[in-house]
C-alpha cells in the first residue's frame, strides 16, 4: 500500500452562529498600491504592506485598497477546485446600485485584469481575491431593468483556494 501524501487532520465542529453570503462591502486595489501580500500559514495571511507615500517629484500616494458599497442581495461569492487541473477558480458577483458619472468613470478606468479585491462573509471572515503577480478579472455590466445600477463581476484562478486574511485593511 503507497503512502497517503496528504495529511488528514481533524476539522474542529464550529457552534454557533454561522451566517450565510457576503457583507455588503468590497475592498479594491491594484498591484501597485501594494508593496507586498505576507505569506500564508494555515491558509491565512496577516499582513498586506501597502505602498509607502513618496514626496517625489513625482509626488506619489500611499497605497490604499478602496470601499465599494454594494447591495446586501444578489451578493454571491464561490471558489471551486477544477477536477482536471487542480486549478482553484473563483469568482464573486456585487450589485452597485444607482447609476452615476462618478461611479461609471471609476469602472470604466478599473483595467480588466489588473485588481486585487478582499470579500468579506457575514461572519467577518476576509478572503483575498487575486495576488502581485496574478491579479483578478473584473467585469462591469450596467442595468437598469429589473434594478439600476451596475453588477461586478470578479473572476480568478489560483493554485489555491483564496487565501483568508487576518489583519486590518488599509482604506
Amino acid at each position: 500500500m503507497a503512502d497517503c501524501p496528504c495529511t488528514i487532520e481533524a476539522i474542529d465542529r464550529e457552534c454557533g452562529r454561522n451566517t450565510a453570503s457576503m457583507r455588503p462591502v468590497l475592498y479594491a486595489s491594484c498591484p501597485d498600491q501594494i508593496a507586498s501580500i505576507g505569506a500564508a500559514t494555515d491558509h491565512a495571511v496577516s499582513t498586506i504592506t501597502m505602498r509607502a507615500a513618496v514626496t517625489g517629484p513625482p509626488a506619489v500616494a500611499a497605497g490604499l485598497f478602496f470601499e465599494w458599497g454594494c447591495s446586501r442581495r444578489d451578493i454571491e461569492f464561490q471558489s471551486e477546485q477544477d477536477e482536471e487541473t487542480g486549478v482553484w477558480n473563483t469568482t464573486a458577483s456585487y450589485f452597485i446600485p444607482k447609476q452615476t458619472a462618478a461611479k461609471a468613470a471609476i469602472l470604466n478606468n478599473l483595467g480588466e485584469e489588473n485588481n486585487i479585491f478582499i470579500a468579506v462573509d457575514m461572519n467577518g471572515a476576509k478572503r483575498i481575491v487575486g495576488a502581485k503577480d496574478l491579479p483578478a478579472t473584473i467585469r462591469v455590466t450596467e442595468t437598469t431593468t429589473p434594478r439600476n445600477g451596475y453588477t461586478v463581476r470578479l473572476s480568478w484562478q489560483s493554485a489555491e483556494s483564496p487565501y483568508f486574511y487576518t489583519g486590518i485593511i488599509a482604506v
